[in-house]
């Protein structure tokens, strides 16, 4: 996605290319999906159905046929998940799903309030009406709850919060805010950046529990071969390090 390298007329004849190259059955399912953003019709068509993915730290356009025809909704029933390992994009539900229930998933981050995430779909060609942003009353309430997670969230970084029961009673809050406003698939980096705060604060106990619960989380919702996941793995294993060496040095530090 840095096309910073590379000259516009470059990148649309790569892009033609790699059109050129696709198996003959799927060359027409991929040119009749939506378009949305105007130029050169494979750059409109990639730019509207294509998903940002992270190969080897850098940043991708990916296309899959099958999950680009999912419609967008807010609170959605499904999340994506993407493999660098194998390249393969799977959809999953969040909860069961009725027969004759449409199937759909966020095309904006999960916890963004209502006026930019409408910004952002405008850019797809559409307003959203979705259940959540039918009702007026609901968006204005769902709003202040979006408020509310970020506010707790900074909170976390305040000295006079970082003792047990301030950060205990403001993990409660947030993941009750994100239980209502269905961000389920935000709490594995919830559960990091409070394992990160018990961290500072010196409590390994309570940084390595919810460091455990930020790998679980993060490898369903994220997978196992993605970056916050082996970034989570990662603070386990330095924080396994940094206990034994407490240990070692006759510290009283222990870890559950």
């Amino acid at each position: 996605m840095d096309h910073r390298r590379w000259e516009y007329r470059d990148t649309m004849a790569l892009l033609h290319r790699a059109a050129l190259q696709l198996p003959a059955a799927e060359i027409r399912p991929v040119m009749d999906l939506a378009r949305s953003k105007g130029g050169y019709v494979v750059d409109d068509i990639i730019n509207t159905n294509a998903f940002g993915v992270l190969l080897g730290g850098q940043d991708h356009s990916a296309l899959y046929l099958d999950v680009s025809r999912l419609n967008h909704a807010c609170k959605p029933n499904m999340f994506s998940r993407f493999s660098s390992a194998t390249l393969a994009m799977e959809v999953v539900a969040y909860r069961d799903i009725a027969a004759g229930e449409e199937l759909t998933f966020s095309y904006t981050p999960l916890n963004l309030p209502s006026e930019p995430r409408q910004s952002l779909l405008r850019e797809w060609g559409f307003n959203c009406t979705c259940a959540l942003c039918a009702s007026a009353r609901e968006t204005a309430a769902s709003d202040r709850r979006r408020a509310r997670l970020q506010v707790l969230l900074e909170e976390l970084d305040q000295p006079r919060v970082r003792t047990r029961a301030g950060v205990g009673a403001r993990v409660d809050e947030i993941l009750a805010l994100c239980d209502r406003e269905g961000l389920a698939a935000q709490v594995g980096d919830v559960y990091a950046i409070v394992a990160d705060v018990y961290a500072a604060m010196g409590d390994l106990p309570l940084a390595r529990r919810y460091g455990e619960r930020a790998v679980a989380e993060l490898t369903h919702y994220a997978g196992h071969d993605h970056e916050r996941t082996r970034n989570a793995v990662a603070f386990l294993a330095k924080l396994g390090a940094e206990a034994g060496a407490q240990v070692d040095r006759g510290g009283k530090g222990k870890v559950s």
